[in-house]
């Protein structure tokens, strides 16, 4: 996302994105704006996170972040499927109201802030309710 200047021009703003480690987990701090200009950097943390080996858990604070693009939600929604993959999950948390309602409207605020065993868990209960329910 870019702002104008009083001249005119236009300036990038900046993201940024601190990571600390947890025994297994990894919590990805972001602030700033995701959109197309800054996504890649979201992106490529991410990775980061996936490829460690010794990450089971990646939790992605979105508190700093007060605009999110479709952009930035295609990087969460692939960061969440290359996680899972290799056995890791990604969690978004803290999303700040404007964000959260993003998600929601996209349909993926659900699926971006649950534990993906937690939904796995739930669909095998639903599963099981339908079976005795037939």
């Amino acid at each position: 996302m870019t702002s104008a200047s009083h001249e005119g021009a236009y300036e990038v703003l900046d993201l940024f994105i601190e990571r600390y480690v947890d025994e297994n987990a990894l919590t990805v701090a972001v602030a700033g704006e995701v959109d197309l200009d800054t996504a890649g950097r979201l992106e490529d943390a991410l990775q980061d996170g996936i490829d460690n080996a010794g990450v089971t858990k990646i939790v992605v604070d979105l508190a700093g972040v007060p605009f999110l693009d479709s952009t930035g939600i295609r990087v969460l929604l692939a960061g969440r499927h290359r996680a899972a993959e290799c056995g890791t999950a990604l969690i978004v948390t803290r999303a700040q109201p404007v964000v959260r309602r993003v998600l929601e409207v996209m349909g993926v605020f659900t699926l971006l802030t649950t534990d993906p065993q937690l939904l796995e868990c739930g669909s095998a209960q639903r599963t099981s309710d339908q079976q005795k329910a037939g």
